[in-house]
């Protein structure tokens, strides 16, 4: 079974959430940062919802130019979101 830090959960409370054609801005009140998230940032962090896994969160988003999106882009994706301003 996996555990909370292996099925992410995206923070939302104390955000105010934009989304754009090309890009959502996610401002972080507590913080006074705000983060623009490009498409494939944001398709990770809308999949964060504390009950997936990185793979699965991968195997639902829109494939890669190889077929699918490899593990490691969906870690590298979550590393960047959990990071000290995320």
């Amino acid at each position: 079974m996996a555990t909370a830090l292996e099925r992410p959960r995206a923070r939302t409370e104390g955000l105010v959430i934009k989304a754009l054609p090309d890009e959502v801005l996610v401002h972080d009140l507590a913080r006074h940062r705000t983060h623009c998230l490009n498409h494939a940032a944001a398709a990770v962090w809308r999949l964060c919802d504390g009950q997936r896994t990185p793979e699965e969160i991968a195997r639902m988003l829109t494939p890669g130019p190889d077929g699918r999106w490899s593990d490691e882009a969906i870690r590298l994706a979550l590393d960047e979101l959990a990071g000290p301003t995320c």
